[in-house]
């Protein structure tokens, strides 16, 4: 879900996520943003405080895209996928955070990012203090390519997968970071 201009103190999630997204895209362009959180998907504006979140996240992207175009961004945490202009303080993630892609492009121009933490996938213009992911973060890539000109940027890191104009005190990341990836191009 989304927190938006709000507060949120001692919260608590449990359950496991799993994400999955199949699309066969041909002859047309799309844009999509998936934001996937173990506590909040996107948090806008908004205060994390005596926070936890302990369930795994598993997100499975396959796309086969032929003559089209487009972009897809992918926000994922343990605790909050996005957060922009917020305050997160003593929050926990103890939960794995894993991404398996399988992209076949033809003849296509399409573009994925994918942003995947710990605690929190992509943090902008806001301060992280005190607060610990301890489960692993995992990512496992194929992008087959035949005539065309993709784009794909995996950022991911134990804590915060990017990190932009943020403050992060008192804070650090125990799990095990992986990635693996595949890219074949047939041109």
């Amino acid at each position: 879900g989304e927190n938006q201009n709000s507060a949120i103190s001692n919260a608590y999630a449990a359950g496991n996520i799993s994400h999955s997204i199949d699309l066969d895209i041909r002859n047309l362009y799309i844009t999509a943003a998936d934001y996937i959180g173990g506590l909040i998907g996107n948090n806008k504006a908004s205060e994390i405080q005596d926070s936890k979140a302990s369930g795994h996240l598993d997100i499975t992207n396959n796309l086969i895209v032929s003559s089209a175009g487009g972009k897809t961004d992918i926000y994922a945490g343990g605790l909050v996928g996005h957060s922009q202009d917020s305050n997160i303080q003593r929050s926990n993630a103890v939960g794995n955070v894993s991404l398996t892609q399988d992209n076949y492009q033809r003849n296509a121009s399409f573009d994925s990012n994918f942003y995947l933490g710990g605690l929190i996938g992509h943090n902008e213009n806001s301060d992280i203090h005190h607060s610990n992911s301890s489960g692993s973060v995992n990512v496992v890539s194929k992008i087959d390519l035949d005539d065309g000109s993709p784009s794909s940027k995996v950022y991911i890191g134990g804590l915060i997968g990017n990190n932009q104009n943020s403050n992060v005190v008192g804070s650090q990341a125990v799990g095990n970071v992986v990635s693996s990836g595949n890219y074949l191009n047939y041109q």
